[in-house]
């Protein structure tokens, strides 16, 4: 019998932005924002608008307003897109730079001077009567909603509406396959997590006693510590890198609350954290930790970095362990640490989507749903 196991999960950071501090001009409409890509020379972007509505859109009626002067809701736009032609239901609009790449070029239907977006400025759809139908981000408010990334709009989410980080979820710039089309990841995806595969059990848990390799290896439990550490039993096989025996793993991307130390008193939720964890861990019967590719096999007190993977089935094949890091973020019981999008981090991905987006997705549901140690006042 597979496990199943139910995910209450996350919802934004640093802030969850969810209302419009100035909605009044707010009236929604069939002409949406449905992805943003934006390189790391930001003159390499490209918005891609669709129509979700029933009817062609007369796409001159439209312009895209760009708020690069973050201060009050009441900002004025710095610069307006003026849109051209026609749009059919269910069809995508591609704005790209002047300045843009060829490859951003072949895929525009507008290319213009006026898309000047690193990545974190506001944007909106408005109507000829300045009416917003649609939101990126808030006008007067600086946010990370695609610097050196591909957000692409969630598939329940394809309706106009004010911003929520938690609508969207961020790809690597790997590829440019999601512009021109609204294959769009959906929800109950992103929940389940990444998936462990044969191809992970192939690469190199290390390539050398400093670097990891990103590959996973069966381990088994020695003994429990707090929420986001754990002890394993480590093969023989990753000697030569000073990895055998008993190995204390700190579950890489995670902050669960603190446990009392130092005669300091707990963090709120800190036991329960670790009894949260450590109950996943004790009722299991399979593990897996997984290193982290490009990056370092120790943390600075010296425990491995690691992915835990977990599994109750008696014969597990790889699909069929969970990441436990991700699912203590979606239950409220961690926080995503200090790590970079982007980088190294791109190099882990399941179904194109990076470990750590996974993470911040989790998070943000958790946020979204006061679970644990999002609860309100904490």
């Amino acid at each position: 019998m597979k496990h199943k196991y139910f995910v209450i999960a996350g919802c934004i950071i640093p802030m969850l932005l969810t209302a419009c501090p100035n909605n009044k001009t707010f009236i929604g409409g069939d002409l949406i924002f449905s992805e943003f890509y934006c390189d790391k020379v930001y003159a390499n972007s490209a918005i891609e608008l669709a129509n979700v509505g029933e009817k062609e859109l007369d796409l001159s009626k439209y312009h895209i307003n760009i708020y690069r002067d973050p201060g009050t809701s009441k900002v004025k736009p710095t610069e307006k897109i003026y849109l051209e032609g026609t749009l059919a239901p269910g069809e995508t609009y591609i704005v790209v730079g002047i300045d843009a790449n060829e490859q951003l070029k072949a895929k525009a239907n507008l290319i213009t001077n006026e898309l000047i977006n690193n990545g974190t400025f506001p944007m909106t759809i408005n109507n000829s009567k300045e009416k917003i139908i649609d939101y990126l981000g808030f006008p007067g408010y600086s946010y990370d909603v695609a610097h050196e990334a591909d957000a692409v709009r969630k598939v329940e989410k394809l309706s106009a509406s004010t911003y929520s980080a938690y609508d969207w979820i961020r790809y690597p710039l790997s590829n440019l396959d999601n512009l021109g089309n609204l294959n769009c990841v959906d929800n109950q995806t992103l929940f389940k997590g990444p998936k462990l595969t044969e191809a992970d059990f192939n690469k190199p848990y290390a390539t050398d006693n400093a670097h990891a390799g990103g590959g996973a290896v069966e381990v088994t439990l020695s003994y429990t510590i707090d929420g986001d550490t754990t002890k394993f039993n480590f093969p023989n096989s990753l000697s030569e890198y000073g990895i055998s025996g008993s190995q204390s793993v700190r579950y890489y991307g995670i902050n669960t609350p603190e446990l009392p130390h130092g005669g300091n008193p707990a963090d709120p939720y800190g036991p329960e954290a670790r009894d949260f964890t450590n109950n996943i861990i004790n009722t299991a019967k399979h593990f897996v930790v997984q290193s982290i590719e490009g990056y370092n096999i120790n943390e600075t007190y010296g425990r491995l970095l690691g992915y835990v993977w977990v599994s109750f089935e008696d014969n597990p094949a790889p699909e069929d362990y969970f990441l436990l890091n991700h699912y203590i973020l979606q239950n409220g019981f961690a926080r995503v640490g200090r790590i970079e999008r982007g980088s190294y981090n791109d190099l882990m991905l399941y179904n194109g989507i990076s470990y750590v987006e996974y993470f911040y997705d989790a998070q943000q549901y958790a946020i979204a749903n006061k679970l644990h140690i999002y609860e309100e006042g904490l």
